[in-house]
């Protein structure tokens, strides 16, 4: 028998869930697999952000951070929240899977803080950080009310094109940190295109669903060297308790990452410039 890939006319559309209530619907069809699960392989693909969560808080240099904590933490509630989510199709369990969306990206803005030349002073800071909280909960309150998927959508690019401008021009101009922002940048636009042909294809062929699979490890790659880009230019501006002690290089053993080391550098310049 040839492979063949199933679409949406194979089965029927409800299982144990009942009918999908979720505001944003994916190619993948309902309860093939599983009469419990309404997309399978989308909420088993949905681990490979706690996975990644759980691997980058196995790095003492990350734990020693507690912003890189909490924003791991978060990558690890993105995909608990992305397994309910497509395990349902309910809008519940949607929420659980956007909301955390929208907290990690305010999250990785805040930790440009004392890392970007415009977020220096504490006055700049204060209100940059109010700022991105209100944002971040406005975008939540209206999204959660209304069920808008437009607006969540355009909510959170504006929010990851904001934090890719800021990681752009920050400080910290290591090889490290320059080459983590690009290949986060590389994953999320490649998988911004996959997750596109999905939306635009599944309406004339359905085979296309096992594309939002690859959606989520390009996503959670972006994530992946996301945090390792913030983490890094903590530790270079000295905004990172592992080098609470004077260290001045921070080693590096992420998977992936063709880096051994994290040099001190912003933060030993601003010394030096302040000893003159």
């Amino acid at each position: 028998m040839a492979f063949r890939i199933p679409t949406q006319n194979d089965v029927p559309s409800t299982g144990f869930w009942g009918a999908a209530t979720a505001v944003h619907q994916f190619c993948e069809p309902k309860y093939k697999t599983s009469h419990y699960v309404a997309e399978f392989y989308n909420s088993l693909s949905s681990f490979v952000y706690v996975f990644a969560a759980v691997y980058v808080l196995s790095r003492r240099e990350a734990r020693a951070d507690p912003m890189i904590v909490i924003n791991a933490l978060a990558v690890t509630i993105i995909g608990l929240g992305s397994v309910a989510f497509h395990g349902t199709m309910l809008f519940e369990f949607e929420l659980c899977d956007e909301v955390p969306m929208l907290v990690y990206i305010s999250l990785a803005m805040l930790n440009k803080l004392g890392c970007h030349p415009m977020l220096l002073t504490r006055a700049r800071c204060v209100v940059f950080a109010s700022l991105v909280v209100s944002a971040c909960a406005l975008t939540i309150a209206v999204y959660a009310k209304y069920a808008v998927y437009e607006f969540f959508v355009a909510s959170f690019t504006a929010l990851v094109l904001l934090d890719t401008a800021l990681a752009l021009t920050w400080r910290s101009k290591q090889r490290v940190t320059t080459w983590a922002v690009y290949m986060s940048m590389a994953c999320i636009l490649l998988g911004k295109i996959l997750w596109e042909c999905e939306v635009r294809l599944c309406s004339t062929d359905g085979r296309v669903w096992p594309l939002h699979v690859v959606w989520h490890a390009l996503s959670c790659a972006a994530a992946y060297y996301g945090l390792l880009a913030d983490m890094a230019a903590r530790i270079d501006c000295g905004l990172s308790p592992a080098v609470a002690g004077g260290e001045t290089k921070v080693a590096l053993r992420w998977a992936a990452v063709p880096f051994s080391e994290v040099h001190v550098v912003c933060a030993a310049e601003e010394e030096g410039s302040k000893a003159r």
